[in-house]
């Protein structure tokens, strides 16, 4: 992929110390790109695309140089982000020129000129047809989860090669979702139709994120909760019936707590007021995580209003403490 220019060696790093950004680097700067390049350069001729992305790009971050930008576009060019790629090689190509800069800045201009005219011919182009709705609807079109300008929405669409999610929405429509896979260098028509919605429809929407699933949220801290109240049960459970066993011994051994020589009846009641308080403390936890849960038990939702669901209540039981919880 890199020219012979390009790869001149791990050396051709040292010029980026002579280049300058819209502040000027400090000494660390330049010297953290200088090595940044040179793990970038070696990482491009061992295919190691990922690895040059990363330190190519670092290094035209600290210091703004064309052989900085021709090696990140290389490296984005093989991660198959040809868009983000095209825009490295031209950072590159239209650098300024300076008249006491190396040569390798002059040889990373061409080469980046040559390289953006060929991934340009590469680069898949989307065109979005919606039906549905008039000419002059306003849309709402966001790819990939990125929103792109409203009055844009029916010009063709540039985007790497690979697949996509298409949302696209319009005021009183259902959102429509489009799946799409576009391929290197073609032009790629993407159908769109959009459903009018009722007026308690929670898929229409303005804009994105209306659905179910969406709207009903996580049920994770709910679980969590819920999980934490019933080991909170457990536990008071067995402090509970330690308890009636304690009790029970300490009846057993000391009748009407005359207990005989070399018995000790407050050795009994202390374990008995230990049991007690973990049981008590284990129920609390019962009672809290279940009242914790139940309130971030995810609604139903419909156009961001809470929708009636009924009325939802339980009991909760346990030694000491009686409660009723429920969601209106």
């Amino acid at each position: 992929m890199a020219g012979p220019r390009f790869l001149l060696g791990v050396g051709a790093a040292l010029v980026l110390a002579s280049s300058s950004a819209l502040a000027d680097p400090s000494a660390a700067d330049r010297e953290t790109s200088r090595d940044l390049y040179a793990q970038g350069v070696k990482a491009l001729a061992a295919s190691d695309f990922v690895g040059a992305e990363r330190a190519c790009g670092g290094a035209f971050k600290l210091v703004n140089a064309p052989s900085g930008a021709l090696c990140w576009g290389r490296a984005l060019e093989g991660l198959g982000k040809l868009v983000e790629a095209r825009d490295a090689y031209l950072a590159a190509a239209h650098f300024p020129q300076k008249a006491d800069e190396p040569p390798v800045f002059t040889f990373a201009r061409t080469d980046a000129k040559a390289a953006a005219d060929a991934v340009e011919t590469r680069i898949p182009t989307l065109v979005f047809s919606v039906s549905g709705v008039s000419r002059d609807a306003p849309l709402r079109v966001a790819v990939d989860g990125a929103e792109i300008a409203s009055d844009t929405a029916r010009l063709p669409r540039k985007v790497n090669p690979g697949h996509h999610v298409v949302l696209v929405a319009s005021k009183g429509y259902r959102t429509a979702h489009v799946e799409v896979t576009a391929a290197e260098g073609k032009e790629q028509r993407v159908d769109v139709q959009l459903q009018a919605a009722a007026a308690d429809d929670s898929a229409s929407a303005e804009g994105f994120g209306s659905d179910h699933s969406e709207a009903r949220g996580s049920a994770v801290p709910a679980i969590v909760a819920f999980s934490v109240g019933g080991v909170g049960l457990i536990a008071g459970a067995i402090f509970a019936a330690l308890g009636i066993s304690s009790q029970h011994d300490a009846d057993t051994a000391c009748p009407g707590k005359n207990c005989p020589p070399g018995v000790d009846y407050g050795h009994y009641n202390s374990v008995i007021i230990g049991d007690t308080i973990g049981s008590v403390a284990g129920f609390g936890v019962a009672v809290a995580g279940a009242i914790t849960g139940w309130l971030l038990l995810p609604s139903e939702r419909a156009n961001g209003s809470q929708t009636q669901q009924g009325l939802r209540v339980f009991p909760v039981l346990g030694p000491g403490v009686a409660a009723i919880i429920g969601r209106f």
